[in-house]
């Protein structure tokens, strides 16, 4: 499929001619041993994130860049940020292409799981393209989606994007089939088929995806895919969402942590 434009004791004890020199050790012990033998054991190192700062530049640059709250933790560059989409600022900080409608929307009288939330929608030829423009993810990062599609034709097309740089991309079809973007083009890196039809009955759906270091894993519904190792530079950049030919869906929440550029 194409889209153009788009983005590692053996000791010897002597006896004899040397017990004088032994008893004269004992006599006079290394107080270098003594030490060792009082010391405490190595404490563990601390991984945790750190506090959340408001005050410092960076996080004041951050708070200027995006339209909800940081969570700014200086100690490992990372943030938190959540979207529910129910204030309109929230929606600066994503740059849509392509789309024939986003816009906030409670759940209607007649919608089967009714859920409230952005609403997105791309016409039956359309490509359309959502990124979360103001940072970009350089560290380990978790991604958490509640959504549903509300209509999803036989060749709509939803990808989960990560790593976005230009026209390239690592990417999750319908929540749990890893891709490659390359110049437009979609292929397959994961050898499971996507789960498109579980997304056929405006079922509300969870999508998680995780970066540990070079290595990237998802969730769909709590089912677990195997993890692909593929490399730091595929994976930085910027995350978003893709959608095409006739298709039409429903982001409750979207939250993601993780390591950034420093701003």
């Amino acid at each position: 499929m194409r889209f153009s434009r788009i983005f590692g004791l053996s000791a010897a004890l002597v006896l004899g001619a040397t017990t004088p020199a032994l008893l004269a050790d004992d006599a006079n012990p290394d107080p270098k041993l003594e030490n060792k033998a009082d010391a405490k054991p190595d404490a563990k190192p601390d991984d945790s994130p750190g506090p959340v700062d408001t005050e410092g530049t960076e996080a004041q640059s951050l708070a200027k860049k995006l339209h909800v709250a940081p969570n700014w933790r200086p100690k490992k560059s990372t943030v938190d940020l959540t979207y529910t989409f129910k204030d309109e600022p929230e929606l600066l900080d994503w740059k849509w292409k392509g789309t024939d409608k986003v816009e906030y929307a409670k759940g209607g009288p007649k919608e089967a799981n009714a859920i409230s939330g952005l609403e997105v929608g791309v016409a039956s030829s359309g490509t359309a393209l959502g990124l979360l423009d103001p940072v970009e993810f350089n560290g380990d990062f978790t991604i958490d989606c509640t959504m549903k599609a509300l209509f999803n034709g036989g060749s709509s097309d939803l990808v989960f994007l990560v790593g976005v740089k230009n026209n390239d991309a690592i990417g999750v079809r319908w929540g749990d089939q890893l891709v490659r973007l390359k110049r437009g083009s979609v292929t397959a890196i994961g050898k499971n088929a996507p789960s498109q039809e579980k997304w056929n009955r405006q079922s509300v759906m969870t999508i998680k995806i995780v970066r540990t270091g070079d290595e990237i894993q998802t969730w769909l519904n709590k089912i677990e895919q195997p993890k692909k190792k593929l490399t730091h530079k595929e994976l930085d950049g910027k995350i978003g969402l893709l959608l095409s030919s006739n298709l039409r869906v429903k982001i409750q929440t979207l939250k993601v942590s993780g390591g950034i550029a420093k701003p």
